[in-house]
């Protein structure tokens, strides 16, 4: 049996961000949107469900036959290539469609088995590869949504929202300790040890405020405070509670949105 993730929370945080690149993009074109939205939870679960089936294989290989043995994975691989990929094509600009094919390149070869010689590795055992990777694909999202690239905010939205996803993924890795060390998975957690390792992202939770050294705008230090105190009260929840999975799950997911509102707020408010 392979046990998989929920991905409700995961298809909720990664509409989140590409509706706050959207926004702040000020790209207003619906169709792009849709788009982006429709791709991005394609892409989140192949992704993670590939991810999946290679973690619930003994060798960490993928089981093909187990995999289309679930209907829903087949028709959602029918449907990514008959139907999403080719409207991708047609509706997005040339880059945004070659950075959505190179986000899932890279989403699918982090979790496989490379051999060099006569030793085989794998990108998300590296330490700190899995979470820069996890948290620029995902800082990515705001990229895709934003559509146009000429606002600085929307390279600032970039590197708060990989940021804070590299460091929600350390989090999450917490709740997988005794599992990453069975499995040789070298996470924050897992070298640093719980402790340190928190201290390590209350570290990296203050970096973003190096953004505003590049881009001084009011309304993106008010992001960048907000979501700061957000995160240092989740890191304080996690370290201090017994209730690990609310603190490195629930809580740790609703940061996306948490961004998503804030930049919602600040577009309606200055608007008006």
């Amino acid at each position: 049996m392979i046990k998989v993730k929920p991905l409700i929370q995961f298809y909720t945080a990664a509409v989140a961000l590409v509706i706050s690149g959207f926004v702040v993009g000020e790209h207003l074109n619906w169709i792009h949107l849709v788009t982006v939205i429709w791709s991005s939870i394609s892409g989140v679960f192949l992704i993670y469900r590939f991810n999946d089936y290679i973690d619930g294989h003994i060798d960490f290989k993928f089981n093909f036959r187990l995999f289309f043995q679930k209907r829903v994975n087949f028709w959602l691989v029918v449907q990514f290539f008959l139907f999403n990929v080719p409207i991708a094509i047609v509706t997005l600009p040339s880059f945004h469609f070659g950075l959505f094919i190179a986000m899932g390149l890279i989403g699918f070869s982090y979790s496989i088995v490379w051999k060099l010689g006569a030793k085989s590795y794998r990108l998300k055992n590296i330490f700190l590869m899995k979470n820069i990777i996890i948290g620029v694909l995902w800082g990515a999202l705001t990229l895709l949504g934003a559509g146009c690239l000429v606002n600085p905010m929307v390279y600032a939205l970039f590197t708060l929202a990989s940021i804070q996803v590299a460091i929600g993924s350390m989090i999450r890795d917490t709740s997988d300790l005794a599992i990453d060390l069975l499995h040789n998975v070298r996470t924050v957690p897992v070298v640093l040890g719980k402790r340190k390792a928190i201290y390590f992202m209350h570290f990296l939770n203050l970096l973003p405020f190096l953004i505003f050294l590049f881009y001084d705008d009011l309304e993106l230090l008010h992001l960048i405070c907000i979501i700061f105190a957000w995160r240092m009260l989740n890191l304080i929840g996690l370290s201090k509670s017994e209730k690990t999975f609310f603190w490195s799950d629930s809580f740790n997911l609703l940061t996306c949105s948490v961004i998503m509102t804030v930049v919602l707020i600040q577009y309606f408010y200055g608007a008006n």
